[in-house]
């Protein structure tokens, strides 16, 4: 795993668990309030929310925020990651498996997928946002290490490891 891979492993982990651990929280002990998780969600990542720049300082290493559209794309990131609180972080799920498990999209029907894949910026964005509020609403976390290298880097490779993760559990599921 390269330094870049386990920086943002250990960033994407620790926003997770204060998500998760703010989902309940009344106590005054949490990083982040009920109400904080409540502004992420409303916030537009053009001009973020106080909960957000929060987090940044304290979980997102400061190369890894270097220019503002960065920084605006972590922001992206905390928004997909606040709808989904407080079933945010699962490892061993895949972004495309899930999706395929909560019936994002499906073998047959595997329109919602091909959209998301082939969007570019803005829509590419909606479009994983929209991803993110339809595993909040199914309860189905996933992996936010692989959603988060889509939302700040919308490469190729991050894209192609969506779908195999995806395609490979719709041919899986024909094939039963």
């Amino acid at each position: 795993m390269s330094d870049y891979s386990e920086e943002l492993a250990s960033a994407v982990g620790k926003i997770a668990v204060a998500l998760e651990k703010a989902g309940g929280a009344r106590d005054g002990w949490s990083f982040l309030s009920p109400g904080d998780v409540s502004g992420l969600r409303r916030m537009d990542p053009k001009r973020p929310c106080s909960a957000f720049w929060r987090i940044l300082e304290t979980f997102v290493p400061e190369g890894m925020r270097r220019s503002t559209e960065t920084e605006r794309r972590w922001a992206l990131v905390c928004q997909g990651m606040a709808f989904m609180a407080p079933r945010v972080h699962d490892m061993s799920k895949p972004f495309g498996r899930a999706l395929y498990e909560a019936g994002f999209a499906s073998e047959d029907r595997p329109m919602r997928v091909n959209r998301l894949l082939a969007a570019e910026d803005e829509v590419f964005e909606e479009y994983l946002l929209s991803a993110c509020r339809y595993l909040a609403a199914k309860a189905q976390p996933a992996n936010w290490v692989g959603i988060s290298r889509l939302f700040i880097n919308q490469d190729a490779a991050a894209r192609r490891d969506l779908a195999k993760s995806f395609f490979t559990c719709s041919t899986r599921g024909k094939a039963a």
